[in-house]
């Protein structure tokens, strides 16, 4: 039996997601892009402040337990004691991270879990990642850090909009991101510079 998380994603509005972050005592402010951010910027912080309020509601956190089988019967993980399972749960709730840090346990060793319990799986593709550009060393050397402001990326049909860097190996951050799952080998972007104004305003300008 599972359940379809989305609507409940959808029913916490971005607004929920501030007044969270106010409760948790830390602050929000609305960045040139128009996203909300943390005033201290740094997750860790917040996620701290999270882990001791979930403490005080009686939750029990079991650090370094690598699950290896999931089941209907039981949980089974490995910890630093040895094997340990946890059986018949009345529910199970799985939210797990990608593969790009296994230094911090985000490895994506769950996913042969998950596919061994019969669960339908989507095997991992590139996601959030820069776009390489073979930059002439002129344009590298007098642009690389530069940023472009409140422009729109497209690609495939599909626009997304934001502050965009230019790096030393090509095109990073926020326009970039949402599309970066489209891009495999190669691609053709098309950026707008200016997207709020007008080709009519733009040639009278």
């Amino acid at each position: 039996y599972s359940v379809d998380a989305e609507p409940w994603l959808q029913a916490f509005s971005a607004q929920d997601l501030c007044q969270f972050v106010h409760d948790l005592g830390y602050p929000t402010k609305v960045g040139s892009s128009g996203r909300v951010f943390p005033e201290i910027w740094r997750g860790t912080e917040i996620l701290r402040a999270w882990l001791k309020r979930l403490a005080s509601l009686g939750v029990t956190f079991k650090p370094r337990h690598v699950l290896t089988k999931l089941d209907a019967e039981a949980l089974t993980f490995d910890t630093p004691s040895g094997t340990s399972e946890l059986t018949k749960p009345r529910a199970v709730v799985l939210a797990l991270g990608g593969a790009s840090w296994p230094r911090v346990g985000f490895g994506g060793a769950w996913l042969d879990v998950c596919k061994a319990a019969g669960l339908e799986t989507v095997d991992f593709s590139a996601a959030n990642c820069g776009l390489s550009v073979d930059w002439s060393p002129f344009f590298k050397d007098k642009f690389a850090g530069s940023i472009l402001k409140d422009v729109a990326v497209s690609l495939e049909g599909q626009t997304s909009r934001g502050d965009l860097v230019i790096s030393n190996y090509g095109l990073e951050t926020g326009p970039i991101y949402p599309l970066s799952s489209k891009i495999a080998g190669s691609a053709q972007l098309t950026i707008d510079l200016k997207p709020q104004l007008s080709q009519a305003e733009l040639k009278s300008r």
